[in-house]
This record gives structure tokens, sequence and C-alpha cells, in this order.
């Protein structure tokens, strides 16, 4: 069973490839045209910390719990609500801004 299981990856591999090699074939005269075009092989670095959820946090966590109960008859603004009353239970993960990322969208605006 994982003999078949690794050939079915190799063959999925090897059609990836096939089509890695037509994508750049055909795509090498655009890559020159437009250098900021995303080519899979690059990172990007956030960070995120983690805080207690607050009453502005409602409506994500109620779009969150939206997508894990889609079929269920929750009332979720309800269950959002006692989500943020019991802030003790849980943390909201937000994205995390330092002093450098403001003074770096301040530079940018000024020019």
């Amino acid at each position: 069973m994982t003999s078949k299981k690794v050939k079915v990856e190799s063959k999925e591999q090897a059609e990836a490839q096939q089509m890695d090699a037509k994508t750049d074939s055909e795509g090498d005269s655009s890559d020159d045209e437009n250098p900021d075009i995303y080519k899979g092989d690059e990172g990007i670095t956030v960070d995120f910390e983690g805080r207690n959820p607050i009453d502005s946090d409602l409506d994500g966590i109620k779009q969150m719990l939206g997508q894990l109960f889609v079929k269920a008859h929750i009332d979720l603004n309800e269950l959002s609500g006692i989500i943020i009353g019991q802030n003790y239970v849980g943390s909201v993960l937000k994205q995390a801004y330092t002093d450098d990322d403001d003074e770096d969208e301040d530079d940018s605006e000024e020019q």
C-alpha cells in the first residue's frame, strides 16, 4: 500500500515538474517585464502577538466560529460575546506592530 502511494506521489510530482517547465519556458519574457511577480520561493516574515479578546474582536471571532459551525444552529453573536466575556480562557492573535513599522510608514508617506 505504501509503494502505491509513493508511485502516485511521484507521478504527481512529475506532472507538476512538466507544468513548471512549460510555465517557465512561456513565462521567461513576462518575468523580465514585471519583476514584482511572486515566484513561489519567497518567504514572508510576520510577527504575531497573543492577547486577551476585547469587544473590537467580536466580528473576527464571530466570522471564525461561522467557519467552524457551518451547518449548526448556533447564535454566533451570543457565543462570541461569551468568549469575550471570559477573556481569561483564550487568546486572540494579532499582527505585532513595532515602532519601526510606524516610522517606515511615516517615511513612505512623506516621499
